[in-house]
C-alpha cells in the first residue's frame, strides 16, 4: 500500500534549496546546494541539533549526495578559474575537500553505489549528455548503454549495485531501467514530462516530478509514485504549484521535496 504523504516546512524560505537523491543520511542528516551570489555552496541541515553548516564555500559546487557510510559526500565542483565541472568529494571526519579526476568535460548527477565501489555520473564528452560509471578499484571510466544517442541525467542506482534508473529524452523526459553491464534499456513511463527520479530502500517505488503546463520549476509540477511491482502511478501531490526534488528517507517512509510557495522554494 502506498502511504498518503503528509507535508510539513522544515527550512525557511530565505535559501534556495536544492536536493539530489542519497541527500539525506541515516542520521537525519540532509546535504543540499546553497545559492551564495550567483554560485552554490554546499551546507548541511542537522536535524537533531537544528543547525545549518556550511561546508564547502569556495568556487561553485554542485548537486552533493551522501556516500552510503554516511562520511563522505560527493558533488560538481567549479573553481573560479576552471571551465568545467569536475567530480569531487568532501570528507566528513576528515574536514578535507579531494577532486577525483580531471578532464574537459562537465561532469554531473554524480551517485555512489551502495557497495561504494563505483560511481555513476552524466557527463559532456559526447554531444549529448551521457552515463558514465567509474570504477574505484581502478580508477576506469566506462560509458553505460552506448546504444543510446539521446540526453541522459538523473542516475540512480538499485541495492543491488547493477541496476540503474535514469532520465532519457529520446521522445521526452521518462523514467527508464538498465544494468551496468547491458548495452540498453528499458522505458518504465511515458507520459514524456517525468524526470528526477529516487527509489526507497527496498526497491519498490521510484519517487519522481511530473511537469504540467509549462517546462517551469515554479508552474504545476506535482510529485507522483511509480509502484515497479505494477507500474501502477500514484499522484501524491496536487498544490498546482511548484514540488521538485523528490528524494525519500533512508527508511522510505518518508518523502522530502522542494516546493514552491509564493515562488519562494522551501523543504517540505
Amino acid at each position: 500500500r502506498t502511504p498518503t504523504p503528509t507535508t510539513a516546512s522544515i527550512l525557511g524560505s530565505e535559501i534556495h534549496t536544492i536536493l539530489l537523491d542519497d541527500s539525506v543520511d541515516i542520521e537525519g542528516k540532509i546535504v543540499f546546494q546553497i545559492e551564495n551570489n550567483g554560485l552554490y555552496n554546499i551546507a548541511i541541515w542537522n536535524f537533531n541539533s537544528k543547525e545549518l553548516i556550511k561546508i564547502v564555500e569556495e568556487g561553485d559546487n554542485r548537486e552533493p549526495s551522501f556516500s552510503p557510510d554516511g562520511n563522505k559526500i560527493i558533488f560538481s565542483c567549479k573553481s573560479v578559474s576552471s571551465q568545467f565541472y569536475q567530480l569531487c568529494t568532501y570528507d566528513l571526519l576528515l574536514e578535507k575537500q579531494e577532486m577525483l579526476f580531471e578532464s574537459d568535460y562537465d561532469k554531473w548527477g554524480a551517485q555512489w553505489s551502495p557497495d561504494e565501489e563505483s560511481i555513476i555520473f552524466v557527463s559532456s564528452e559526447k554531444p549529448y549528455a551521457h552515463l558514465q560509471v567509474l570504477s574505484l578499484s581502478d580508477m576506469q571510466v566506462s560509458d553505460l548503454f552506448p546504444n543510446s544517442t539521446s540526453n541522459q541525467s538523473a542516475p540512480k542506482w538499485g541495492d543491488d549495485s547493477n541496476t540503474i534508473y535514469f532520465i532519457d529524452d529520446e521522445k521526452g523526459f521518462n523514467i527508464y531501467e538498465g544494468t551496468s553491464n547491458s548495452v540498453d534499456s528499458g522505458k518504465l513511463t511515458d507520459f514524456g514530462l517525468d524526470d528526477r527520479p529516487d527509489i526507497n530502500s527496498s526497491n519498490t517505488h521510484i519517487v519522481f516530478r511530473r511537469l504540467y503546463k509549462n517546462n517551469s520549476f515554479f508552474d504545476g509540477n506535482e510529485i507522483f509514485l511509480l509502484d515497479l511491482s505494477n507500474n501502477d502511478q500514484i499522484q501524491i501531490t496536487d498544490d498546482e504549484i511548484g514540488q521538485d526534488w523528490p528524494i525519500f528517507s533512508p527508511d522510505g517512509n518518508f518523502i522530502l521535496f522542494s516546493s514552491t510557495l509564493d515562488t519562494i522554494p522551501i523543504l517540505r
